[in-house]
């Protein structure tokens, strides 16, 4: 087998010249290699430079690698062509038109995008100097002369200038500068904590030991004695081996190496080996909490820091509206090639039959006989290229181009300046929308792309996490089952105290309150006083009372097992198998007791949440994991609290005695005067939780017990893990114990709670003693270091006896089940996806409604696939009874777990897989599913029909998921900043995704998608009459608008209308897209995701704009062009075909600007002087570029145009009359289609207007004359639509049952009659038991349970 390459280093206490610096080869072992460098030499020749660099471009690259990336968009190569046809130098008289109408606004547009561009790298500039110019204290010793004694000095060094080897100091609240192995700490017991939420989204402080070098800490510490750290890290050839820069954040193999022999090739039977693992590593990017400092050596560097590595460039994602854009625009560039040729064509056959002579001459006619022969002598050829001189193929191409260069502005260079900055705006109105503000965590909507806001309204599937996106995160200990015996909160599941048996006083259940069907406990806290003062103790307690009231209260809320009466009597009996209980889950953990600080206790404001940790009884307990969090805190409730867990060793303060009070469930303290103990507990040895293993153990030992009870295997996990690896029962009533526990584990899991079972075992000391050495050996193997470590720990989890089981319950966020019914209302997938086991995960997705209580259930497990020898085939028979039923009104809903899951996304099942999830529309769920998983079903998902995905998470796990999505949203929650740093949309909770998808998303998706069909019909409009024009002109590709006109059109007359439009224009009322969510189709239907949708309206904006073109141009031409003005002095015509081209142009913009007011739905003031001043500032601009010629020299093919038309009463009669038809015929065209087909917006816009208007007149109020005329036009509508909408009125979701009944994310109907849907039912009854009849299984509720 070929082994992993290896780094060694060594400790570098001096900075040396870097022109001495070499490198040698060391060799370690004969099977492995290593690069080892000289002690006190850089390294810079070997590993990386600490400086890192997340910027795109340098003040060298940018212009080019800008250019390189803009111009990977066909639209601007295309314009880039266009321009350079029109430029002169290359090709002289070709381009009809003058080079500044294409190149000025391609210029425009590249300087923008340019300017964006480098205004974000520059942020990404600062940040990278900011992080590199960071300074970190280094250890060196130098030499003082002439007497050479060596002195210990701490050098302040940029990060950037730190290398591998330095021993670095880092202080409290510092960031990691690199990866670090963690040699010296300030704490007394050799730990730091650290902050990982940058690395791993976890905001738990994860526990760092120092390393076990022996003398380092003594050293380091204090820094007073250089012959002491000399001989620590550069005698004894002392080195650190370990392995090769990766990205496994929670991997880290190595040893440190240590030899009698000086020499760099010691023997290996001299050299000390000291295992270390990732537990010794302080990653980059953590955060140093609750340690004043820390000494490290540092590993790995920049690039190779596993920060770094795991630091890949998000994948670019493109919106539904862009894909369907780009194919508008080949389809308008394959347009313009038709339209060129044909106009190309007809110039030739129009030069056939109006000179033959030249037809058929071509180079005869050439020089003077060329006017002779000529029939049109205008049209005399100059013999310069590219005059047409004959109609030959040479002639036809290059009339072709310079129709192609003419009819560029069918293609709008605007359109994606124009999108962009209507999506920067749509942006920041989504990001500062209060009701997407979470005043919980005090946190906005957070917006981190501008592409994929159209993207929120076309979604038609919802991935969800479960774990701190469904539900809070915020982990309670709720019930748990201790010998046989299930407790929780009011003893709802164990109420008979008799059942209890061996309690040494029985007696205290009298003293119960059992009247009251509530919980009436006190809940005490065991304030410890230090101190043998009387009246210290008395102050200590009052003071103590007034800081930790808010913390206990708090924890005595979240963790209502303590609210058990028969649990809190059964403490107070010491019940031996409750005492065993509570003696498991104080010890078998990792999670580490720290003091609060008065600060701290003091606060009024206190949430469960509100430190990143558990508080209770003065202190905080810091966990990796919000489970070990809760059961913690929970037994310290109950009488067990850690306060202590360092140096492998935990303190227990155990209490004796409990305060109860039958009318109140605030905490009381303790009086100083009850029995308390502590116990001091050894840990041996840790098996961590792994997601493989799914379980953890630990060895300790308790003096305290009788001999050969003192080695306690202590194992704690998922049911599954622990179960198998458990004694069978010695006897009858063990056997009745674990069978009630499974019964208990079985009903905590489908009341939603997270399940953990507890066991133990006695280990004898010989037996102890042999697998010590083989997991101290493993620990110390640098290669395959998990796997060792596992098989250890398989070697001695064996032969427990379940001790009980605990139940943790993580809440549903509030409004969860409320936006979950609404997304589903309007047409949306919603599927969850999770680790959790089966029974949690069903029982969450029924109480947040994912799936229909009253549909069936459709379970996948891995053995479905084993057992199939069809290959598949059951798959197939579901989806066929699934669409059987679901045609006779039920609903299905399908549980996959990750087994299964893994063979149905083989590409052989994938089809199948999906085909069922279709059919089953009441919900999907796949459970015990791992990251990885996540990111493959979203990738299925959107390859099945084109679907948009959305993908929303909480944590590191959900990253990719949310990365493989089209959209990806993260939730601020406790788990860090990982997901939101990943996602395209953040929010606060998962409630405001309903509004996020049905008000933002939807207005975009219909607000952008006009943008881009507004900005082709202006165009066309104003384009085609170049069209026009040529039928006049001879087809010789003379443009019909002069310069000035061309050049500004899109800029200053078009865009600003557009842009009012699209931030600020609604079809609906807000409240009415919650009250019918069906509205949300209209944006993601399957019709509007494959394009149909929209090509449809391409063609009926195609339609229109053509008209209005053609009408503008007739209307101008046949009013101006036939009767000239002339002037009365020299008998000249002044208006030449550039001024009747500004008439046609005066129609255009006007018609262009009147078609987005009749689009509008609601008007602003900002819509009102968008559409005012584009029109109205035209004539002043005409004006002024008129009389350029005189003041400034330009434009001089429309001198004195303005002279000319404006007191021409024709010009007037020309413009009204073109622009004003054309409106009108765009209005009687929407007029036609709300009576003949109205949309669903239109009916509740309808409905909107008569409820306002009647409203009024109920109140007796006064009808305005505006709203009046409102009202009356709504109802042009039909009658029909108008009681259809009545169901709206009377405040139910219009079409939302009518929809959802046929499409995916249905809710069931379950009204039916007649013979035959009571046969199907049964029928249906025999395939598949019911949701409802899966979970009444395991648990004792009326038929009428709802979740």
């Amino acid at each position: 087998m070929k082994h992993p390459e290896t780094r060694v280093l060594s400790p570098r206490l001096t900075a040396d010249d870097p022109a001495t610096s070499k490198t040698n080869a060391f060799s370690f072992s004969s099977t492995h290699s290593f690069n080892w460098i000289k002690r006190g030499k850089r390294r810079s020749g070997c590993f990386r430079s600490n400086e890192i660099t997340t910027s795109h471009y340098t003040a060298r690259n940018f212009l080019f690698k800008n250019l390189f990336q803009q111009f990977q968009r066909a639209a601007n190569v295309y314009f880039l062509v266009i321009g350079c046809l029109q430029l002169d130098v290359f090709f002289p008289g070709l381009s009809p038109t003058h080079w500044s109408t294409t190149i000025g606004p391609l210029l425009f547009v590249l300087s923008i995008n340019a300017v964006k561009e480098a205004v974000d790298d520059y942020g990404r500039h600062k940040s990278d100097a900011e992080v590199n110019a960071r300074t970190v204290e280094v250890v060196r010793v130098k030499e003082e002369s002439p007497d050479g004694k060596k002195r210990v000095v701490l050098e302040s060094t940029a990060w950037r200038d730190l290398n591998v080897g330095d021993v670095a100091k880092v202080r409290a609240d510092a960031e990691i500068p690199a990866d670090l192995l963690l040699v010296a700490s300030a704490d007394v017991s050799s730990l730091a904590y650290v902050e990982t939420a940058n690395l791993d989204g976890e905001t738990n402080l994860k526990v760092k030991t120092t390393a076990p070098i022996e003398g380092a800490r003594e050293a380091l510490r204090e820094l007073d004695n250089a012959d002491a750290l000399v001989s620590v890290f550069t005698q004894k050839n002392a080195r650190l081996a370990c392995e090769s820069p990766n990205n496994q954040l929670y991997k880290f193999e190595g040893k440190w190496i240590t030899s009698d022999d000086s020499s760099s090739g010691g023997s290996s039977e001299t050299e000390t080996e000291t295992g270390l693992s990732a537990d010794n590593v302080l990653l980059r990017g953590s955060t140093l909490r609750n340690a004043k400092f820390v000494f490290g050596v540092v590993v790995f560097t920049g690039g190779d820091t596993k920060l770094m590595r795991n630091a890949t460039r998000a994948p670019r994602k493109t919106s539904r509206l862009e894909r369907h854009m780009n194919v508008l625009v080949m389809c308008v560039g394959l347009f313009q090639t038709l339209v060129g040729l044909a106009l190309a064509g007809a110039q030739r056959k129009w030069l056939w039959r109006q000179n033959p002579e030249v037809a058929a001459g071509g180079s005869k006619v050439r020089g003077g006989d060329s006017v002779a022969t000529m029939r049109h002598w205008y049209l005399a050829p100059s013999g310069v290229w590219p005059d047409v001189e004959a109609a030959d193929a040479d002639g036809f191409f290059t009339q072709f181009v310079r129709f192609v260069v003419l009819l560029n502005a069918l293609i709008p260079i605007s359109l994606y300046v124009t999108l962009e900055l209507v999506k920067v705006i749509q942006c920041f109105l989504i990001s500062n929308d209060k009701a997407l503000y979470d005043k919980e965590n005090d946190t906005k909507c957070g917006v981190r792309t501008t592409t994929l806001n159209e993207e929120l309204g076309a979604v038609s599937c919802v991935l969800s996490d479960k774990t701190g996106t469904l539900t809070r995160n915020v982990m309670a200990f709720a019930k748990c089952s201790i010998n046989g015996i299930a407790y929780g909160e009011d003893d709802q599941v164990v109420n008979d105290v008799s059942c209890l048996k061996g309690f040494s006083n029985e007696s205290d259940f009298d003293t119960l309150d059992a009247s009251s069907g509530a919980s009436h406990v006190r809940v005490r806290v065991d304030a410890f006083v230090s101190g043998d003062d009387e009246t210290n103790a008395t102050k200590t307690k009052t003071k103590t009372k007034t800081k930790t009231k808010n913390n206990d209260r708090v924890a005595a809320e979240t963790h209502v097992v303590a609210r058990s009466r028969a649990l809190r009597a059964a403490v107070e009996a010491r019940h031996p198998p409750v005492a065993a209980f509570l003696e498991h889950l104080a010890t078998c953990h990792t999670v580490v007791p720290e003091p609060l600080p008065p600060s701290e206790e003091e606060s009024e404001e206190t949430t469960p949440s509100s430190h990143g940790a558990a508080s209770f009884g003065g202190f905080k307990y810091q966990a990796s994991s919000p489970d070990e969090e809760a059961l913690v805190t929970g037994a310290a409730i109950l009488g067990r609290r850690v306060a202590r867990n360092a140096d492998g060793i935990v303190e227990i303060l155990s209490s004796s005695s409990s305060d109860f009070s039958p009318d109140c469930r605030e905490t009381s303290l303790l009086d100083g005067k009850e029995e308390k103990t502590c116990t001091t507990v050894r840990i041996l040895a840790v098996n961590e939780f792994t997601s493989a293993r799914k379980r953890m153990s630990v060895i300790v030992r308790d003096d305290s017990r009788a001999p050969g009870e003192r080695l306690i295997l202590r194992l704690k996990g998922a049911d599954a893990t622990v179960l198998e690896r458990c004694a069978e029962p010695a006897d009858h009533e063990s056997r009745m114990v674990l069978e009630k526990t499974k019964e208990h584990l079985d009903a905590f899991a489908r009341e939603g709670l997270r399940t953990l079972v507890l066991a133990e075992r006695n280990l004898s000391e010989s037996e102890f003693e042999d697998w010590i050495k083989t997991y101290e050996h493993a620990s110390a193997s640098i290669v395959n270091r998990e796997v060792a470590l596992a098989a250890c720990a398989e070697n001695i989890e064996r032969d427990c006896f379940v001790i009980g089981a605990t139940a943790v319950e993580d809440k549903l966020q509030e409004g969860v089940p409320e936006t979950i019914e609404t997304l589903r209302n309007a047409g949306l997938l919603v599927w969850m996806l999770t680790g959790d086991k089966l029974e949690t995960a069903v029982s969450i997705a029924h109480t947040c409604r994912l799936i229909d209580k009253d549909g069936d259930l459709v379970v996948v497990r891995e053995e479905d696939f084993v057992n199939d020898a069809a290959e598949g085939a059951f798959l197939k028979k579901k989806a066929a009874e699934a669409r059987e039923d679901a045609s006779l009104g039920s609903s299905f809903g399908l549980v996959i777990e990750g087994g299964a899951l893994a063979h149905a996304l083989l590409d052989k099942h994938i089809n199948d897989f999906l085909d069922l999830c279709d059919a089953c529309v009441g919900g999907v769920v796949c459970c015990r599913v791992s990251p990885i998983q996540k990111a493959a079903v979203c990738e299925a998902m959107k390859r099945r029909e084109g679907r948009v995905v959305l993908g929303i998470g909480d944590g590191a796990n959900d990253v990719g998921l949310i990365t493989a999505a089209h959209v990806g949203v993260g939730i601020s929650g406790r788990e860090g900043r990982a997901a939101v740093m990943a996602a395209d949309y953040s929010i606060g909770n998962f409630r405001g995704l309903s509004r996020l998808m049905l008000v933002h998303g939807r207005l975009s998706a219909k607000r952008n998608e006009e943008v881009v069909l507004y900005a082709f019909y202006k165009n066309f409009a104003y384009a085609m009459a170049n069209v026009w024009f040529a039928f006049g002109s001879a087809f010789s590709a003379q443009p019909a608008f002069p310069t000035a006109a061309i050049a500004t059109f899109n800029v200053l007359w078009t865009s600003f209308p557009t842009i009012a439009h699209a931030v600020f224009d609604q079809d609906v009322r807000v409240d009415s897209v919650f009250k019918v969510p069906a509205l949300y189709r209209e944006t993601s239907s399957k019709s509007a995701s494959s394009g149909f949708d929209f090509a449809k309206r391409v063609v009926g904006w195609s339609v229109s704009s053509a008209f209005a073109s053609a009408w503008c141009f007739a209307c101008a031409f046949l009013t101006l062009a036939s009767v000239g003005t002339v002037d009365e002095r020299t008998g000249v015509v002044t208006l030449n075909h550039m001024t009747v081209g500004l008439a046609t142009f005066t129609a255009v913009v006007l018609a262009c600007d009147a078609k987005i007011a009749t689009r509008t739905n609601h008007w602003t003031i900002a819509n009102v002087v968008a559409v005012a001043c584009s029109a109205a500032l035209w004539f002043p601009f005409l004006a002024a570029t008129s009389k350029a010629w005189f003041l400034v020299g330009a434009f001089s093919d429309v001198s004195d145009a303005s002279d000319a038309l404006f007191v021409d009463p024709r010009f007037w009669l020309a413009v009204v009359l073109g622009s004003g038809t054309a409106a009108l015929a765009d209005l009687a065209t929407q007029c036609f289609v709300r009576v003949g087909s109205p949309s669903l917006a239109e009916v509740v816009r309808e409905r909107e207007a008569i409820d306002t208007a009647d409203a009024k007149k109920r109140d007796g109020g006064v009808v305005t004359k505006k709203k009046r005329k409102n009202a009356l036009a709504s109802r042009l509508a039909t009658f029909s639509a108008r009681a259809a909408s009545l169901g709206y009125s009377l405040g139910k979701s219009f079409g939302a049952r009518s929809f959802a009944s046929t499409e995916r994310g249905a809710l069931p109907v379950t009204a039916r009659d007649g013979g035959a849907w009571k046969g199907a039912c049964a029928r249906r009854k025999s395939r598949n038991p019911s949701v409802l009849e899966v979970v009444k299984q395991h648990r004792n509720f009326s038929d009428d349970w709802n979740p």
